[in-house]
């Protein structure tokens, strides 16, 4: 055999073997990129950092699956990106309990069974009988309330009512941050008014949150969601008091301990967030999975200690440390209770009237 020929056999052999190669990436054979794509997946709609990363690992783990995740910065944010999608291309939503009547009558909320995965045991009746109304559709998440975060070095004088917040003193000018949420921050100025839910529509009572808004409008550094971590302006000192949501106010304090919270005497807002499983989810079966996943008690007790919020899991309890269940930042006494109501939707009319007011405070 003559060594020409011996050598036209090695081109043909590695000419085929090319071939063989262009072959399997053309045709998609599996490699670890296309085959995580190929894993079944899940699309949430979330506010950032509002669930346990390493919990999210564990579930994509154990279900050969991935999580992809879309951020919103503010309630009227998210909305504004159901609206865009109308409800499409999510399978798992955080919504706040105010903001779910709407979705379901726009047809977008998945209807739940009445036990929907084997862990809805574990929720807590109470929290879950809140709003009955939802039953059917939501799975609560975390509850609080609405309250006032300041820095007790910067400001000597004890806070304790929204007044403190509506009418700062001259020196806190600028230092101000306030809610970009008009349910939010107007409720709390008719509460330092002494108004009360049946006076939302009052013309006169408007017009005196209207004014007191206008006139703190120069003391706020801006109107938005302030950060809760390192980089907060809180922590760092440009702002001395926010309006805040309670576990924030816990996890700034982790950065800044002189930082102090305060649910005002007046009373407040109660909020519940609750998941939505939507209609257009392409993977219902599995956000189901999901949910049942996150209400594991354990794994229920291991997102609440992580963000410092009450959880809407009664036996999550169980496994929650005393300084957590024992701490009046996350569980209010029944005298803020008492003196407290559930976030409500506003009628048409009147969120309109607000809405006209707030939109004068925005930048």
């Amino acid at each position: 055999m003559s060594l020409s020929f011996i050598h036209c056999i090695l081109i043909q052999k590695v000419r085929l073997l090319g071939a063989i190669l262009s072959l399997i990436l053309v045709s998609g054979l599996p490699t670890w990129s296309n085959a995580a794509e190929k894993l079944p997946s899940l699309v949430i709609l979330n506010w950032s950092d509002y669930l346990d990363p390493e919990l999210i690992q564990a579930f994509e783990k154990q279900h050969e699956a991935t999580i992809k995740f879309v951020y919103f910065d503010t309630e009227e944010d998210r909305d504004k990106i159901l609206v865009e999608s109308q409800g499409a291309g999510f399978d798992l939503v955080l919504v706040s309990g105010a903001n779910i009547s709407k979705l379901i009558k726009n047809g977008w909320v998945h209807r739940l069974n009445k036990a929907p995965f084997p862990n809805y045991q574990h929720l807590d009746p109470e929290i879950v009988n809140m709003r009955p109304e939802l039953k059917e559709y939501a799975i609560p998440y975390f509850w609080g309330t609405l309250g006032i975060a300041y820095r007790k070095d910067l400001i000597t004088t004890p806070i304790t009512t929204w007044k403190d917040l509506f009418q700062p003193q001259e020196a806190w000018k600028g230092k101000v941050y306030m809610i970009k949420d008009a349910l939010d921050t107007m409720s709390m100025a008719f509460k330092a008014l002494g108004y009360s839910v049946e006076h939302y529509g009052d013309a006169s009572a408007l017009a005196e949150v209207e004014q007191l808004l206008l006139e703190q409008k120069p003391y706020v550094k801006d109107y938005s969601y302030i950060g809760a971590d390192a980089d907060s302006m809180i922590v760092k000192g440009d702002i001395w008091m926010a309006m805040v949501y309670n576990g924030d106010a816990l996890g700034l304090q982790e950065h800044q301990p002189e930082i102090t919270y305060v649910a005002p005497t007046e009373g407040t807002h109660l909020w519940i967030d609750y998941w939505l499983v939507m209609k257009q989810s392409t993977n219902q079966a599995l956000a189901l999975q999901f949910l049942n996943f996150i209400n594991e008690p354990q794994n229920a007790a291991k997102n609440a200690q992580t963000y410092y919020f009450a959880t809407g899991n009664r036996t999550a309890k169980d496994f929650l440390p005393p300084d957590h269940l024992n701490d009046p930042i996350i569980y209010p006494s029944e005298t803020i209770l008492s003196n407290s109501h559930l976030v409500e939707k506003l009628a048409p009319r009147t969120a309109r009237k607000w809405n006209a007011i707030f939109s004068k405070l925005k930048p």
